[in-house]
């Protein structure tokens, strides 16, 4: 196998496995522009290996099929992402250029139809690919010209304005799907350059101009596959990074709201039923940070200024700084407050400062929680009887 035919086929197995993955993105409004996108490139990759095109070639008996369906399957994922990328939230969709896609779209499609119909019934002679034998008085150039200068439209429109969400976007993944969609819209006006010229000269495979429109046609396969896998397969990967981040906290969550009973609106009795939740990750996530806010801030109100001032002098001597210093400070307060709550000691008469550090954001609170739950389990958990006895020691004269 040559390295086309193996990166074609790898590229048909990521695109098909993101499909049949994320089927259910078919059904959603957000996801289904790109999920159908991925299915056209699926299709043409499809259409590209020579088994499937030998396969199309003895069944339907036309020559050139596989490539004039692999065409419009083309045009079909060039039209959607080209739809995809004029979408902006920040203004109204401008109908003009809505209807300006949907004629260019439907008149480029019509007259690749008419051309190729017109080839197959009068048994055109073709090159390699279904170029045409001559650039001139010849039907099958009318066909490519359609085809290019649609490309070379949505191509250059579509780079410009994935160029302009990607330094909008601020999720990771967003971006880099974005970054892949603009460098294949890119590759593809590259493409479009090096088809025309080897339609114009003649070029047979092996030539310059071929042999740039087989590296640009790999780099916009490659760039689209990967980045509509991203955008099909984000919510997943999302989904699995919640799950695990609600449950790295679980020892901290029982922990504390076992003292708060009150905050807690799903109750899960062990870790085990915990790892077996996988369903509406992101938002049991979320109320498990809620939770555990809630809990802390109920249980600093059994810690006092003193054993505040203490432990804060205490971590400060051990070397620790930054979120590790306040993560370990909010741990051993949370602990203190946890054994006295649980012991029946009264509130504290002023409710010192802690667990207010925190963050702007989910990802930013996470981060601190994760070092709160590194340093509360490193910590010798006080239990009632001892916090009683440490209780009747200061009040002894």
């Amino acid at each position: 196998m040559t390295s086309q035919q193996i990166v074609r086929l790898v590229l048909l197995v990521v695109s098909w496995t993101a499909l049949i993955l994320r089927t259910q993105a078919a059904f959603s409004a957000r996801q289904r522009p790109v999920w159908l996108v991925l299915l056209a490139l699926a299709v043409e990759i499809a259409l590209l290996q020579d088994v499937v095109a030998a396969t199309v070639l003895r069944v339907s008996g036309v020559p050139n099929l596989d490539v004039y369906l692999g065409g419009f399957c083309h045009v079909a994922m060039m039209s959607i992402l080209w739809t995809i990328a004029s979408a902006d939230s920040s203004s109204t969709p401008s109908r003009l250029g809505r209807r300006f896609r949907f004629w260019f779209t439907a008149l480029t499609v019509t007259v690749m139809l008419v051309v190729e119909l017109w080839s197959i019934v009068g048994a055109e002679m073709t090159r390699h690919r279904a170029l045409p034998m001559s650039a001139s008085r010849n039907i099958i150039t009318v066909g490519w010209a359609a085809y290019l200068v649609f490309m070379a439209v949505a191509s250059t429109d579509s780079t410009r304005r994935l160029w302009r969400h990607g330094r909008a976007a601020s999720f990771g993944a967003l971006r880099l799907a974005l970054a892949l969609l603009c460098l294949g819209t890119c590759a593809s006006v590259v493409y479009v350059a090096g088809r025309a010229v080897t339609i114009v000269d003649g070029s047979e495979p092996g030539s310059p101009s071929a042999l740039l429109v087989m590296y640009a046609s790999m780099t916009y396969f490659l760039c689209f596959v990967l980045g509509c896998a991203i955008v099909v397969v984000a919510p997943v990967v999302a989904g699995v990074r919640a799950w695990w981040q609600r449950c790295r906290l679980f020892h901290l969550w029982r922990s504390l709201t076992e003292a708060v009973p009150g905050v807690v609106l799903e109750e899960t009795p062990s870790l085990g039923r915990d790892l077996l939740r996988i369903r509406r990750n992101a938002m049991r996530l979320q109320r498990r940070v809620i939770e555990i806010r809630d809990a802390a801030i109920t249980l600093r109100e059994w810690v006092t200024s003193e054993q505040l001032a203490a432990v804060t002098a205490e971590v400060s001597e051990q070397g620790l700084s930054g979120m590790a210093a306040t993560g370990a400070v909010t741990a051993r307060c949370l602990a203190l407050g946890r054994a006295a709550k649980q012991a029946g000691a009264a509130r504290s008469m002023e409710v010192p400062a802690v667990a207010t550090s925190g963050g702007d954001d989910l990802d930013s609170e996470l981060r601190w929680l994760t070092a709160v739950r590194t340093a509360y389990r490193e910590l010798p958990q006080p239990s009632a009887d001892e916090h009683s006895r440490a209780v009747n020691r200061e009040r002894v004269p």
